[in-house]
């Protein structure tokens, strides 16, 4: 679709025109994944985060949060409990919590696919490439990174860098 047509589609309010476009995006989605349902469990590892981040409420100067870290071992029992459920995944995430080591995640990412053979995604907020690196060589197999804006000032608004630091969340992206 080219950008007029987009446009026209998200203002239709018609639903038997709707109708014409969900058919349109199912055969899209059956094309590029097929129809299978990939399961994933979540394990949210730390609700610690440095970032000042205006619409997060793990955001850090935020004192009404309990704040909290699994431990590697109970990070493992949730592992384990996913084939349990037989979840084809396992995401690791947290607020960007840097008490969350590079070698401490290294290892976490070790045991899980030596023990349970899952796919393992992270989502730890914004990391170096060292550190991206070395996850993917202890066995990581995805990154996510929120894309919240394309907008630059809006995202600095929002996602203001830390102090003394400036990131490029594109370039992070890209990456």
């Amino acid at each position: 679709m080219n950008r007029r047509e987009v446009i026209n589609w998200l203002r239709e309010t018609d639903h038997q025109k709707l109708n014409q476009l969900w058919i349109r995006a199912d055969a899209v989605r059956r094309q590029h994944v097929g129809d299978d349902v990939h399961l994933r469990g979540l394990v949210e590892i730390s609700n610690h985060c440095c970032r000042l981040c205006t619409y997060c409420g793990l955001r850090g100067p935020n004192r009404t949060v309990a704040r909290y870290r699994m431990t590697p071992e109970a990070v493992l029992a949730c592992a384990r409990h996913a084939v349990e459920l037989e979840l084809g995944t396992v995401v690791l995430q947290a607020g960007e919590d840097h008490s969350l080591s590079t070698g401490l995640i290294a290892d976490i990412i070790r045991r899980i696919k030596d023990e349970t053979g899952r796919a393992v995604t992270l989502s730890l907020g914004e990391r170096g490439r060292d550190e991206l690196a070395i996850w993917r060589a202890a066995g990581a197999d995805r990154y996510l990174l929120r894309f919240e804006t394309s907008n630059q000032s809006l995202y600095r608004e929002i996602h203001p860098d830390p102090p003394g630091q400036h990131i490029s969340r594109v370039a992070l992206l890209e990456h």
